[in-house]
């Protein structure tokens, strides 16, 4: 079974809630889409590219009604932006990789929606210089393998491991995987030599840069 990074609205109650009933719902985090459907149907499927999911599953992750989802993804595929194959019964949609505008559109998703989006406003706090290794990052950057369980991150700075620690444990809780967190002084990271830094040094890696929670006056960036 797949692990599916969800980022959805929480509700009270047993019924879905429709994000877009009016079909002009706000847009709350990058209102350059239509409708609030429409933008966590766009986060779903270009933070998890390569993967296929039905009107069915689409719906159900992002708090949206079928024929909601089924427009918006209607519209989506008009645009260029969205495949869909029939398998049987099911619509199968997924994010157009083979397009420009895929990995810009990616990039800015990533920032205020899935994994990446995430993990830099839960480690926010920290002010350190955050990033995403190991098997999501690999994936995130088109490396065959199976969907990742988990999500390492890594932590440079002066940071105290509980609070590290807390922060992998909210993340965890909002995306329904486990975070792993590693925490290494700067100067140490750069000149370590083994084998494990040579491999996430060497490896593909999300450079959240210095990570900073929303309304944090943190001005640093990572390079």
């Amino acid at each position: 079974m797949l692990t599916r990074i969800r980022l959805r609205i929480h509700k009270s109650d047993d019924n879905i809630h429709d994000v877009d009933a009016s079909s002009r719902a706000a847009v709350s985090l990058l209102p350059i889409f239509r409708s609030e459907a429409q933008y966590r149907l766009v986060g779903e499927l270009f933070t998890n590219a390569g993967t296929e999911y039905s009107i069915g599953e689409l719906a159900a992750l992002v708090g949206a009604s079928q024929p909601t989802a089924s427009r918006e993804v209607d519209r989506l595929v008009v645009a260029g932006l969205l495949a869909a194959r029939s398998d049987g019964r099911k619509r199968l949609v997924s994010a157009r990789e083979d397009t420009p505008v895929f990995a810009p559109l990616r990039a800015l998703i990533s920032k205020v929606y899935g994994v990446p989006a995430v993990v830099a406003e839960e480690f926010g706090q920290l002010n350190a210089r955050v990033m995403i290794f190991g098997s999501y990052a690999a994936r995130w950057f088109g490396e065959a393998g199976p969907t990742p369980r988990d999500v390492d991150v890594l932590v440079l700075g002066d940071v105290e491991p509980l609070d590290a620690w807390d922060a992998a444990a909210r993340a965890s809780s909002r995306l329904g995987m486990e975070v792993n967190v590693v925490v290494r002084d700067p100067d140490a990271w750069e000149q370590d030599p083994t084998g494990f830094a040579q491999q996430v040094k060497h490896g593909p890696t999300i450079d959240l840069g210095e990570a900073s929670s929303p309304g944090s006056n943190t001005d640093g960036g990572g390079s």
